[in-house]
């Protein structure tokens, strides 16, 4: 139930532009004019990133580092900071309590045949652009350096695109219609052939990030998975109520002699009331509150990973919705239970 009603929240949340894709010579290719008329913009930023590659010495594979320029990161965020040559920030596209801090104090990078080492300054973590391929960790330097890194033949160009619209809850065909035009110009032009491309997907390096496509995609499967495990629950429910409710008539007949020997030898129809209803309150709602508190236990366990239960109290409300439902439930059987239990005793 939380993930459910928390699909347009996640959805914003885990994308701050409302539409988001990155874009190569070859890939994804599209004008401002075009884009103009498929959306209703009200921002749009374009963010060179150099995607550099260097092959490493002793195991098969590359490093890969994602270069963005000093002045189109202050363009994502409200920071100005100054860097001299030789230095960089580190930026985690990230929320702070998910990011990694164990970060390398300093690289070495070959420019133009020289090798030269470059020391960070600082570290950014902010959550600033859409959930993407090689949008998590980027390497800001100086413009001049990042032009004589363009100079180097082991790494390539992608251009991230940025977007804002109008209104992104009714955006839907706009973005199919962009997800259907790449789609088809993609297939027109040869793979991108660069080492690192074999460790990410071409469909999902160059796929559309959007708020209302992740809003349907977490409603659709949250909503699913809530679906499912209601039925669940009920069919349960209903399970243990028919094995409880069988169990206690099959013995009707043992507790029909019991409480006429104690009638007989005194005992009034309201005590008799009272022991039944004090025998099956026991049955019905220890299995109950027992079962709430090792819920509530569970549910306070897993929620520390998010900053624990009273930092989220959604979760909270959601969890006591169910349990208030589960005891109403479980109280019109026990009454239903024990009208006719003592009906049975009685007469």
């Amino acid at each position: 139930m939380t993930f459910y009603k928390a699909s347009e929240k996640d959805a914003v949340n885990n994308n701050p532009y409302d539409v988001a894709f990155l874009q190569s010579e070859t890939k994804n290719t599209i004008s401002v004019a075009e884009l103009e008329v498929t959306f209703e913009l009200k921002e749009h930023l374009e963010i060179p990133i150099f995607n550099y590659y260097e092959k490493l010495i002793y195991i098969d594979g590359y490093q890969t580092y994602q270069f963005m320029a000093l002045e189109d990161f202050n363009k994502l965020t409200s920071q100005r900071p100054n860097l001299k040559d030789n230095q960089f920030l580190f930026y985690l596209n990230s929320e702070p309590e998910y990011a990694h801090t164990d970060i390398a104090e300093s690289i070495k990078l070959s420019i133009q045949g020289e090798e030269k080492t470059f020391t960070m300054k600082n570290k950014v973590i902010e959550r600033n652009i859409n959930l993407l391929p090689k949008t998590y960790e980027f390497i800001v330097v100086g413009s001049d350096v990042l032009e004589a890194l363009r100079q180097s033949p082991d790494g390539y160009e992608l251009k991230l695109q940025l977007m804002n619209v109008a209104d992104w809850r009714v955006s839907e065909k706009s973005v199919e219609q962009l997800k259907r035009q790449f789609l088809a110009g993609n297939r027109e032009t040869s793979p991108m052939d660069y080492p690192d491309m074999p460790y990410t997907a071409e469909e999902d390096l160059f796929r559309v990030a959007s708020k209302i496509g992740d809003y349907q995609t977490n409603q659709t499967t949250n909503g699913i998975m809530f679906y499912v495990t209601s039925f669940l629950s009920i069919m349960f429910f209903f399970g243990t109520f028919v094995l409880l409710y069988l169990n206690l008539f099959s013995e009707m007949d043992t507790e029909k002699m019991k409480y006429q020997k104690l009638n007989k030898i005194g005992m009034s129809s309201n005590e008799i009331k009272q022991n039944v209803t004090r025998e099956l309150a026991t049955i019905f709602f220890v299995p109950t509150i027992l079962g709430t508190t090792l819920a509530f236990l569970y549910l306070a366990i897993l929620s520390s990973d998010v900053g624990g239960i009273m930092k989220n109290p959604d979760i909270l409300m959601h969890f006591l919705q169910i349990v208030g439902i589960y005891v109403m439930s479980q109280l019109v059987s026990f009454f239903y239970a024990r009208k006719k239990m003592l009906f049975q005793l009685i007469n």
